[in-house]
């Protein structure tokens, strides 16, 4: 995940996602951290529930829109759940920001691919080896 959340990041010392979402909505509520809804969408996607993970990124990435870390999330959460199409225009948004971003490229190659758009996967793919 690009936002350098890591499980054991996302568990701290809670023996399960649940644990951990629930201490971390507590910080949220005294601290309003947009990191803390990072850690919990983060666990949401873990534990397969991927609603909840787009709902609560698209919460960090409302507190703090310039963060890129937030969006390329939501990309891979969305992807994850096979919107490939919403992948693939979130991630377009985040090149326009990032042009030099090689991994960006290849992402969306990978969209592209999984929905049988060789050639712009081709493309993709391509511009991600050119950078």
């Amino acid at each position: 995940y690009s936002a350098g959340i890591t499980e054991n990041a996302a568990l701290g010392t809670y023996s399960s996602y649940d644990n951990a979402i629930l201490a971390y909505q507590n910080g949220y509520k005294i601290g309003q951290s947009p990191e803390l809804l990072g850690f919990i969408a983060y666990c949401w996607s873990r534990m397969g529930a991927y609603d909840k993970a787009i709902e609560t990124i698209n919460l960090a990435i409302d507190k703090v829109p310039q963060n890129m870390s937030y969006r390329e999330d939501l990309v891979t959460f969305r992807a994850e759940t096979g919107h490939f199409e919403d992948a693939i225009w979130d991630v377009t948004k985040l090149i326009e920001q990032q042009p030099d971003n090689h991994q960006l490229y290849y992402d969306r190659g990978l969209y592209n691919f999984e929905l049988d758009r060789f050639d712009e996967a081709i493309n993709d793919f391509n511009t991600a080896l050119a950078l």
